[in-house]
């Protein structure tokens, strides 16, 4: 059997997303392990950080953790200030497989119309640092949105994300639907996918939840997509893309299924979205 090398496992651990949920109303300080030891394995945040379903006392932080490992302890911190000089909360979970080695955590009990700060750690690996804002409450004067769709990694580059992420005071950025397409190597406006190095992930239309996972993360790499999920909480909602194209009751485009399989074909969808709460209207919430 060939030997996995480290190169090899971090190129195929950006082949899947997941979750775990953990809520937090706690207060809390700075990690009483500001000098942890090294891991006996290497990891990275090949995925960045992301931020969503912003409410006015609540964020839903993300990200995933590539690391050769049964399981993976990481540290997240949510601060007031970028240079994490004023750390507010701050807490302690595990990863693993079963989750895709990702972590999504509820924090709540925070301020309206506030602007925070957070980032994670694994060992002495830092992610990213992202930015969050929660909702206002009362009247409100103006409002500043980056406004999104139809999002298709093979049709092109996100330059627009890289540039929405620039614009100053962004109180959240809103994707109308078509977060990823779900075609095949060959599928829509494909033809220069190669020439561009955007070939999707898998090869065929995504149909399992490890389909999912993988085109997920393929996106996810993408730099400037990383750098507008850093930049503002996402507040996202459906299309069929998410799903399979002109979806409804009685199939598909592309699949004449019973209106049973579409529902599981839902489910998978919802399991490999990231960040958003489980339940009610939330649940049709995007990124």
């Amino acid at each position: 059997m060939a030997k996995l090398t480290r190169r090899d496992f971090l190129l195929a651990s950006a082949a899947s997303i997941g979750s775990i949920v953990i809520s937090t109303s706690l207060s809390g300080c700075s990690s009483d392990n500001d000098n942890p030891e090294p891991f006996p394995y290497d990891v990275a945040f090949l995925h960045g950080v992301a931020c969503g379903d912003p409410t006015a006392d609540a964020l839903l932080l993300w990200t995933r953790v590539s690391a050769e490992a049964v399981e993976v302890p990481v540290e997240w911190q949510l601060s007031a200030d970028k240079e994490f000089n004023q750390i507010l909360r701050s807490g302690k979970t595990t990863t693993s497989a079963n989750s895709d080695y990702t972590v999504k955590i509820d924090v709540q009990d925070l301020a309206a119309g506030t602007e925070y700060f957070y980032r994670f750690r694994a060992g002495t690996v830092y992610s990213a640092a992202g930015r969050g804002k929660t909702l206002p409450e009362g009247d409100v004067s103006q409002v500043k949105l980056a406004v999104f769709s139809c999002s298709n990694y093979p049709a092109g580059y996100f330059h627009v994300y890289a540039a929405a992420a620039l614009i100053a005071d962004l109180d959240a950025a809103i994707h109308l639907g078509d977060y990823i397409y779900e075609y095949g190597a060959d599928g829509y406006a494909s033809e220069d996918a190669q020439a561009l190095n955007r070939v999707v992930k898998p090869a065929t239309e995504i149909l399992t939840l490890a389909d999912y996972r993988q085109r997920y993360a393929q996106y996810r790499t993408d730099q400037a997509l990383q750098q507008i999920h850093a930049a503002a909480p996402f507040i996202a909602v459906w299309d069929d893309h998410e799903i399979t194209n002109d979806a409804w009751r009685d199939g598909a485009e592309n699949h004449q299924r019973r209106a049973a399989d579409d529902e599981l074909h839902r489910d998978l969808a919802r399991e490999a979205r990231i960040p958003v709460r489980r339940g009610g209207a939330r649940q049709l919430a995007g990124v």
